[in-house]
């Protein structure tokens, strides 16, 4: 529980689109919150002040940003980009090369019918992003103590399947 009085009206602007999303992450401090226009921000939650944006995907044009999720462990953040619609059809099957920093990453445009699921540190570095056929709905990072077993991410999507992926390279390790 977080309890939070401020004594004075607090504004905090860095969205350019609604608001689709928000996670508290009690354990690093944080609150990240996305928008219609693909962009996760970060916030500390106890000084209520912006650290840094997370910023979209180059794919923003089919997809949208719908979930976020934060490791209570890690601090890593899950941001997942869905089709805009269920019906967009695309034979593109065009790749090309940006930089997210000082990386380079090779990006697929052949995502039609596909989420995206891209992996952040807490600093807003990029980690790694996957395509996953079908829509998500829901998106949750497990919580076991670092040492003692194997964190995953579990995502729900809109046929009833659960895949868990690798909280590291976003591999899909199992679908239930």
């Amino acid at each position: 529980e977080i309890n939070v009085r401020w004594n004075f009206p607090v504004v905090l602007v860095k969205h350019r689109g609604k608001i689709v999303d928000i996670k508290i992450c009690v354990e690093f401090k944080v609150v990240v919150s996305i928008d219609t226009e693909g962009r996760a921000v970060i916030w500390d939650s106890q000084k209520i002040e912006y650290i840094r944006t997370i910023e979209p995907s180059c794919n923003t044009l089919r997809s949208q940003l719908t979930h976020v999720d934060v490791s209570s462990t890690l601090g890593d953040i899950l941001t997942v980009f869905s089709p805009r619609n269920a019906i967009e059809v695309s034979n593109d099957d065009e790749s090309f090369e940006i930089t997210d920093g000082d990386d380079f990453i090779n990006v697929s445009m052949a995502i039609s019918g596909k989420s995206q699921l891209r992996l952040h540190t807490i600093n807003a570095k990029y980690i790694n992003h996957t395509f996953a056929d079908g829509f998500v709905t829901a998106v949750s990072f497990s919580f076991i103590k670092e040492g003692t077993g194997v964190n995953v991410i579990a995502v729900g999507f809109d046929d009833g399947t659960i895949r868990m992926y690798s909280t590291w390279t976003l591999e899909m390790i199992r679908e239930i």
